[in-house]
Parts: structure tokens; C-alpha cells; sequence
């Protein structure tokens, strides 16, 4: 599994293009003592679901495009549809946002990577989460 993961970073840090054909690079990780409370007012929150996130990878590109290689895994035995509503992005002025379309279906209990854009920010992702 752990191959597969390193494998996938680095397809997607040599060959991803941002919309405008700018390369993608993988960001520095913040550190894990670092405690972030942003407040939010727009009480902007993920819809629950059966996905819990076991890792990202967040990337960006020169021009600000924010994606995250995202690894989730479908906790329920029965097959549910990944939404992009069920997902959201911290970005470091504290607004939290939810990726582009994106519909993905998993069979019950399995684990599976996907890329996912945030757009355009002149602020990183700090994080990514579900509503778990």
C-alpha cells in the first residue's frame, strides 16, 4: 500500500499540470505541534459521511492553483458516492472551501487516492477534513 501511495506522489509531482500548464509541486507539511483555530463564522462545515481521510498530500502550483492527492477510505460495508461536498480545504486566511466537482463511487470498506482541486489561492491549504 505505502508503495503504491509514493508511487502515486511521485507520478503526480512530475506529471500533473495545473489548468494553465504550470507544474504542480508538492507544499512543505506543516508541523504536526502546529494548532491551528481559525473561527468560522460562515459555519461552513463538511456533510457528514461514511469517508474518513487517511492521508493528503497538498500541491500547488506558481500561479496559486490548490489541489491535495487525498486518501480516503469508505468506512461503511455497503458502497457510497464520494461528493465533493463532503470534503472541504483550510487555506491560511481561514477560509474554508470545498473542492471542485468531483464524484467518485467506492465499494464497502475500500481505500482509494483521488486529486482534487481547490482552485486558485494566494493562500496555501493547511488542511483537509471530513465531517468524521
Amino acid at each position: 500500500m505505502i508503495r503504491v501511495i509514493l508511487s502515486l506522489v511521485l507520478f503526480v509531482s512530475f506529471a500533473v499540470y495545473a489548468s494553465n500548464d504550470s507544474f504542480l509541486s508538492i507544499d512543505p507539511d506543516i508541523p504536526n505541534e502546529a494548532e491551528i483555530f481559525f473561527p468560522n463564522d460562515d459555519d461552513t462545515f463538511p456533510e457528514k459521511s461514511d469517508f474518513k481521510i487517511i492521508s493528503y498530500i497538498a500541491m500547488s502550483s506558481d500561479d496559486g492553483e490548490r489541489q491535495a492527492l487525498v486518501t480516503l477510505e469508505n468506512l461503511s460495508v455497503g458502497t457510497r458516492l464520494f461528493k465533493n461536498e463532503q470534503i472541504l480545504g483550510l487555506f491560511a486566511d481561514g477560509r474554508r472551501r470545498t473542492p471542485l466537482e468531483k464524484n467518485m463511487r467506492f465499494d464497502g470498506r475500500e481505500v482509494a487516492s483521488v486529486i482534487l482541486s481547490f482552485g486558485v489561492s494566494r493562500f496555501p491549504l493547511l488542511n483537509v477534513y471530513t465531517a468524521r
